[in-house]
C-alpha cells in the first residue's frame, strides 16, 4: 500500500479525480487494483467503476471471468460495465496480430466508457513484471530510447498504473493475506504469443544463466529513459516555436534551417512529435522511415514527398517541409508573385521561404563547381540590365543547361518528380521574356559561363 501511494503522490495520479474506472479483468493484478483502490476510496473521495472486456476468445472460461467482476462488483456495492466482442473482427486481414487485436479492442472499450461516464481517470493493472517483459519485448525489436522507456504510469493523462512498482510476487502474497480469489487466464500460458515466451521461456533463461535480477535492471533502464525522455521533451518543447511555422488544418510545417540546427537526436524527436501529432500515434512508423524522412529533409534536392505508413507523407518544398495525411485536399497555388532581383544584393521570396543573395564576381574568385542545385553561375554581359525573380507561368520554356532545344518549365519539374501542389511556388529568374535559372533545379544554357566571360554574377537560394 505504501509503494502505491507513492506512486499516486509522485506522478499526481489521482489529481482532480472524483470518478475512477478501474479496468479489471479477474485476473490477480486487477483483483489487487480493485482492492487498493477500495482501501484508498475514502482517503481519496473518490467514485468508482469497474470496466470489464470479455473478448469472447476462451468461451466458457471469458464467460466466468466476466461473472466473477460482475459478482466482485456487486458484494462491494460497485457499478460494473461490461463490454463484449471478438478480437477476430480487428485481426485477420488487418494486419493485427491476435494481441494486438485484443488490446485495441479493450483500449476502445475503456475510452467508450469513460466518455459515458464523464470520468477523470482509468486505471490499469500492470506490474513490474509487465514493465520488465515489455522493455524486453521492445529491445529485441529495435526500439529507441523512447521504446525503452516501457509501460508510462500515466499516459495521455487518463490512464494510470498505480502497480506498476510492484511485483507480481507482492501481489499475490498481498491477495493471499487477504484471501481474494481471482481468475487464472490459460492463455496465459499459450507459448505462440511473444509475451508468454517471453514470461517463460527467456527471462527465467537470462536470471539463471546470466543475470538473476534481470528484471529489475530492465525496470531500472525504463526508469532511468522515462527521466531521460521527460527531459528531452521539454527541450524539445523550447524549440518547437522556433521551428513550426504552421499546425493548421491536421498539419505541422517546420521551417528547415532552424530543423538542420538542431542536433541531431532532436531532429529524430522533432519528426516523431509530428508524426504523433498528425497520425495520432507512431504505429508502424520505425527507425528507417525517420531516416528516410532525414535524408529528404537535409538532402539536395529541394521539392520531394515520402509516404509513411497508415497514410501519412512528409513534403519538402524549398526550405520548408510538411508532415500531413496523405490525400489532404492541399491549398490553391499560390497567387502570382515576381520581385525584381537586386545585384548585387539580397531579394526575399516570401512565397518560397527563400532569399536570394547576388553576387558579381571574376572568374578566378569562382570555385568550381559552377552550378549545384542552390546555387547559379552566370555570364553577367548575357544577362542584361535587369532581372526578375517570379514563379513559373503556364507556357513557360526555356533550353536547360547541356540540351539543345527547348523545354516547357511544366516537363521539367514533372520529370524531377516535384508534386503537382508545389509547382506554383518554384521561383525562377527571368531576363525578360527569357528563363535565366529555374532555382533549385538548372540554369538556361545561353547563360552559362564560358571562356569568354568576363564577369559572373554567382545566385545563392538560402532559407
Amino acid at each position: 500500500m505504501r509503494e502505491v501511494r507513492r506512486a499516486i503522490v509522485e506522478h499526481g495520479m489521482l489529481k482532480e479525480t472524483k470518478k475512477l474506472v478501474l479496468a479489471v479483468s479477474g485476473g490477480p493484478d486487477s483483483v489487487a487494483l480493485f482492492a487498493v483502490f477500495l482501501l484508498l476510496k475514502e482517503e481519496f473521495d473518490l467514485s468508482l467503476t469497474l470496466a470489464h472486456f470479455n473478448h469472447g476468445l476462451r468461451g466458457k472460461e471469458s464467460d466466468a471471468d466476466e461473472k466473477f467482476v460482475q459478482r466482485l462488483a456487486e458484494e462491494n456495492r460497485i457499478p460494473c460495465m461490461v463490454g463484449k466482442t471478438g478480437a477476430g473482427q480487428l485481426g485477420p486481414g488487418r494486419g493485427l496480430s491476435l494481441e494486438d487485436a485484443a488490446r485495441r479492442l479493450r483500449f476502445r472499450f475503456l475510452d467508450e466508457t469513460f466518455e459515458r461516464l464523464g470520468a477523470d481517470r482509468i486505471a490499469l493493472g500492470h506490474t513490474a513484471d509487465d514493465q520488465a517483459e515489455t522493455v524486453m519485448m521492445r529491445l529485441l525489436r529495435g526500439a529507441g530510447a523512447t521504446g525503452l522507456r516501457g509501460i508510462l504510469p500515466v499516459r495521455e493523462v487518463r490512464y494510470i498504473r498505480p502497480l506498476l512498482n510492484i511485483w507480481r510476487h507482492q501481489i499475490l502474497k498481498f491477495l493471499s493475506e487477504r484471501n481474494l480469489g481471482f481468475c487464472e487466464d490459460s492463455s496465459n500460458r499459450d507459448l505462440r504469443f511473444l509475451r508468454n515466451r517471453m514470461r517463460h521461456q527467456l527471462l527465467p533463461l537470462l536470471s539463471e544463466q546470466y543475470n538473476p535480477r534481470i528484471k529489475e535492471r530492465l525496470v531500472s533502464l525504463a526508469n532511468i529513459l522515462t527521466e531521460e525522455d521527460r527531459y528531452l521533451d521539454r527541450v524539445l518543447d523550447g524549440e518547437l516555436a522556433g521551428l513550426v511555422v504552421d499546425r493548421k488544418s491536421g498539419k505541422v510545417v517546420f521551417a528547415r534551417g532552424p530543423f538542420l540546427a538542431l542536433d541531431r537526436a532532436m531532429r529524430f524527436r522533432a519528426l516523431r512529435w509530428a508524426l504523433k501529432q498528425v497520425g495520432g500515434s507512431l504505429d508502424g512508423i520505425g527507425y528507417r522511415h525517420l531516416i528516410q524522412a532525414l535524408d529528404v529533409i537535409e538532402g539536395p534536392r529541394p521539392s520531394k514527398r515520402i509516404i509513411f505508413p497508415r497514410g501519412l507523407i512528409l513534403e519538402r518544398v524549398y526550405e520548408r517541409f510538411a508532415v500531413k495525411k496523405a490525400g489532404e485536399l492541399e491549398k490553391a497555388i499560390p497567387s502570382t508573385y515576381s520581385y525584381p532581383l537586386r545585384f548585387p544584393g539580397a531579394t526575399r521570396i516570401p512565397e518560397a521561404g527563400l532569399i536570394l543573395v547576388a553576387d558579381i564576381k571574376k572568374p578566378e574568385e569562382v570555385k568550381l563547381p559552377l552550378t549545384c542545385s542552390m546555387v547559379a553561375c552566370l555570364d553577367l554581359a548575357r544577362l542584361g540590365p535587369s532581372l526578375r525573380v517570379r514563379n513559373i507561368r503556364p507556357g513557360d520554356r526555356f533550353q536547360p543547361l547541356g540540351m539543345r532545344g527547348r523545354k516547357k518549365l511544366q516537363d521539367l519539374l514533372v520529370d524531377a518528380k516535384v508534386p503537382r501542389c508545389q509547382r506554383g511556388v518554384v521561383p525562377v529568374v527571368a531576363a525578360g521574356k527569357e528563363i535565366v535559372w529555374v532555382v533549385g533545379h538548372r540554369i538556361a544554357e545561353q547563360f552559362k559561363v564560358t571562356p569568354a566571360t568576363r564577369d559572373i554574377l554567382r545566385l545563392e537560394a538560402l532559407p
